[in-house]
């Protein structure tokens, strides 16, 4: 990212600022990304949070931040050259959201082998609102509460970054 401002002298030592802008290269920083995916948290909580929340007003940010859980890892490679996608098909809250956000974008999966993932239900409940992603691989399924895989891969996210010591904005934790 490029910061840059205009200023003119307007007296003996005053300066009054023109102008100012921010500009990016050609690549955007995988911590634009980081930021983007804590938007798309905080999106999440925000329809859990919702008394009458629609099933669509739940589908589109949970599915939003899985892609762009997703996305890290990609972005994350391709700057720094640590192995992020490595990492995303060695943590099991990772390859979930891998396969979630696969399985969104191209809708199915044509490997056999490749785990599968969708969102199977919505249940609002005297607790609150739930939204359970149901996944496959093999012989293997499970399903789990989108929140709590959403704290597990952020939480996954956080291991990589310490380990590998890369510096991100900060961010609010999921309560």
């Amino acid at each position: 990212m490029v910061i840059q401002a205009t200023a003119a002298v307007v007296g003996e030592g005053l300066v009054e600022t023109n102008a100012w802008g921010i500009g990016y290269g050609d690549v955007q920083p995988w911590t634009d990304k980081w930021l983007d995916l804590d938007d798309a948290r905080r999106r999440v909580e925000e329809a859990y949070a919702l008394p009458d929340c629609e099933p669509a007003q739940l589908r589109r940010p949970i599915l939003m931040f899985f892609r762009l859980c997703r996305e890290l890892a990609d972005f994350i490679e391709d700057e720094t050259g640590l192995s992020a996608k490595a990492f995303v098909h060695s943590d099991p809250d990772l390859r979930v959201c891998d396969a979630l956000a696969q399985v969104t974008k191209h809708r199915t999966r044509n490997n056999p082998n490749s785990m599968t993932a969708r969102i199977a239900t919505f249940n609002r409940t005297r607790d609150g609102q739930h939204v359970y992603i149901h996944w496959r691989q093999r012989d293997c399924e499970g399903t789990d509460d989108a929140v709590d895989l959403v704290v597990r891969c952020l939480d996954a996210w956080d291991r990589f970054i310490q380990q590998h010591s890369l510096r991100t904005p900060a961010r609010d934790h999921l309560a």
